[in-house]
């Protein structure tokens, strides 16, 4: 079904993958590559060690992307400055360009106007179109109208997470109609690799239209009037909570008003219960390692 709309079989790598058959992946269908590039995760922008995979990935004859890790609590222009310097080093025609817009390590995402300030940035320095990358709950949570009406969009919604498709994106989509890119799962299996990796399905033509020296192009996805969800995957309400006294005895308000916050900046994946547990306590790690 999908792969009427989303013809094209990709991949996504970061230092996480080690050494790839690319010849035997291209040979059993696989199309493209989007290798992680640098970023600013861990408190610091650096280059990732992921680049050892582009040279057989190209050597392949596949297609290739770089993405981009965000940290909301550095400088936007810095960040994407940083980015196309390094990009230039490596990038050729056709190449595609994703902002990946997710809290973790020591970083926070960026909110949607960080994001189009990074994504300007680049579109402008590079001359294409780059995507935005992240997952329904986050642009769920915000006015992604500016991003939508001017950039593609890459999204990470896995449904069941088996290595299927199933569940499809239809009902994790806000402001953009339908993704460009889908990453549909992290458990995916490939020729060529024996571990799990991210699989991923895109619109035929898009490294032609949105690729380096191609030419900036508008996204189909425009929308006129955003998609936006009737009621949020998870209500967000703690903030809403009365204030309790300062005793130092933490109790279920305190949790869940903490656990809104830690979702919201620092990358809590977990229940909003009031009832603190290891996802909270990694949370609040990330908090306490960027003071």
């Amino acid at each position: 079904m999908y792969e009427d709309i989303l013809p094209m079989q990709g991949i996504d790598v970061s230092h996480w993958q080690g050494e790839i058959d690319y010849e035997a992946y291209r040979d059993s269908g696989g199309e493209f590559v989007i290798i992680k590039h640098s970023g600013a995760n861990i408190g610091r922008l650096y280059v990732s060690d992921s680049l050892s995979h582009l040279k057989p990935a190209r050597d392949a004859g596949l297609r290739i992307g770089f993405y981009y890790v965000v940290n909301g609590h550095l400088d936007i222009v810095e960040q994407a400055n940083y980015f196309v310097e390094n990009v230039r080093k490596v990038i050729k025609k056709g190449d595609l360009v994703f902002l990946d817009n997710e809290s973790l390590d020591r970083g926070i995402a960026f909110t949607p106007k960080q994001s189009v300030q990074w994504l300007d940035i680049v579109a402008e320095c590079l001359k294409l179109t780059p995507f935005y990358y992240s997952y329904p709950a986050l642009i769920k949570r915000s006015d992604h109208t500016e991003v939508a009406k001017k950039f593609p969009l890459w999204l990470a919604a896995f449904n069941r997470n088996d290595g299927t498709t199933g569940g499809g994106y239809e009902r994790h989509m806000a402001y953009w109609d339908m993704p460009t890119m889908w990453q549909y799962t992290s458990n995916g299996r490939i020729a060529g690799y024996g571990s799990r990796i991210d699989k991923n399905l895109a619109k035929e033509g898009i490294f032609e239209k949105y690729g380096y020296e191609m030419g900036i192009e508008q996204p189909d996805e425009k929308p006129e009037k955003p998609s936006k969800p009737s009621k949020p995957e998870e209500p967000e309400t703690g903030l809403d909570l009365p204030k309790t006294a300062i005793d130092g005895i933490p109790g279920p308000i305190t949790w869940t008003r903490l656990q809104t916050w830690l979702k919201a900046e620092w990358g809590y994946s977990g229940r909003i219960d009031g009832i603190a547990g290891p996802l909270t306590y990694k949370a609040l790690q990330r908090y306490a390692n960027s003071l």
